[in-house]
């Protein structure tokens, strides 16, 4: 303890000798209460907060948003077949595509041709994709799925092959040709 306090706590009596007013009294009793109030008010809006802001989180949390409005996410929840077999075929596709199209620039009617086929087989997925949702023939619409990504793959490869035996043919005539000059 420091002095101070000592000499207060010594002197006690001698400091309660005068009273405050009634005024002054009225006064420190409406800050207490208004304070009070503030704070009641601070808290309340704060449990409100907490309370909000918790029950949305564990809302999202059990429904995210992009699964209540994406369809593609709900099917490849109930399908994971269908969603493994998507990774795999999409990867395939797309090395496959890029192959393509290191060829494909001088055969602008064979490039024509496989945008109208991968379109169609688009359009028979999304079918696909719409009847899954309807629940209608469940494994067999899953099946038909899969089929289309190994369709798809196929007709790249199909075309690849052929790019590339036309490419090594014209290569060999050429080179058959400058043999003859």
């Amino acid at each position: 303890m420091d002095k101070l306090e000592q000499f207060i706590l010594r002197n006690k009596e001698e400091f309660d000798v005068y009273t405050p007013s009634l005024k002054v009294e009225k006064n420190i009793r409406f800050r207490k209460s208004k304070n009070i109030f503030v704070v009641h008010k601070i808290l309340r809006n704060a449990a409100a907060f907490l309370l909000i802001f918790g029950a949305s989180y564990v809302f999202h949390a059990k429904f995210p948003l992009d699964s209540l409005f994406n369809s593609d996410s709900r099917i490849e929840m109930k399908y994971p077949e269908l969603y493994e077999a998507k990774q795999f075929y999409t990867k395939q596709v797309d090395y496959k595509m890029q192959e393509v199209s290191k060829h494909i620039e001088n055969y602008p009617e064979i490039a024509e041709e496989l945008n109208y086929e991968f379109n169609e087989l688009d359009s028979v997925y999304k079918s696909l994709k719409d009847d899954l949702e309807e629940d209608i023939a469940n494994e067999e619409v899953v099946n038909a799925m899969i089929q289309n990504y190994k369709l798809k793959l196929q007709i790249l490869e199909g075309i690849l092959q052929k790019l590339q035996s036309v490419e090594n043919k014209e290569e060999k005539n050429k080179k058959h040709n400058s043999y003859l000059l």
